[in-house]
């Protein structure tokens, strides 16, 4: 079990060393190479961020004008379930 203290960036660290789940990938991409439609915030700022966070048949995206921000952004929505995944 993992504690409710362990969120966002401390999780997804969590999830790295003790490898789950095994399938874990976070991808980075400008918004200007990311030919998908996206209705978040600063998706229309061709040189905002993309964070790609995917496991299993889960995909979880987040946008911002820095990587870092992207990433946060994308662990928000993907949390609970990244979080649900890890417990099994």
């Amino acid at each position: 079990m993992v504690s409710g203290r362990c969120t966002s960036r401390s999780l997804l660290n969590h999830c790295r060393q003790i490898g789950k789940p095994a399938d874990l990938k976070v991808e980075y991409l400008q918004r200007r190479d990311f030919k998908e439609e996206m209705n978040l915030d600063y998706s229309k700022n061709s040189l905002a961020w993309v964070c790609i966070l995917s496991f299993g048949e889960h995909r979880f995206l987040g946008c911002h004008l820095k990587k870092s921000g992207a990433l946060i952004s994308a662990l928000e929505y993907g949390e609970d379930t990244l979080r649900k995944s890890i417990s099994r």
